[in-house]
């Protein structure tokens, strides 16, 4: 299956994994998250069957992170506070 996961890992995009695979093995197919990551903001989202969105936000820690991918999903990585701040910043200066 191919799923897309965006955000805050090495090499953000579409990646293809096996079938029923968990999240993590998403993660690292990408590359892994990078410093900036928000581990515990890691956020899944599915278009269900009937046309609607489901979001489901977990922590990398969590046992809940074992959620099997089907096609087509989307992984978001958020960035860390620090990051954003940074960020903030430099659109200010």
């Amino acid at each position: 299956i191919t799923v897309n996961v965006i955000g805050e890992v090495v090499s953000p995009g579409n990646t293809s994994v096996s079938s029923n695979s968990p999240i993590k093995k998403a993660i690292l197919n990408a590359g892994g998250f990078t410093r900036r990551a928000n581990k515990s903001q890691i956020s899944l989202l599915r278009l269900n069957p009937n046309g609607k969105i489901e979001k489901s936000i977990f922590k990398n820690n969590q046992k809940k992170n074992n959620l099997f991918l089907k096609d087509r999903d989307v992984i978001y990585v958020k960035p860390n506070l620090l990051s954003k701040s940074a960020d903030n910043l430099k659109s200010v200066v």
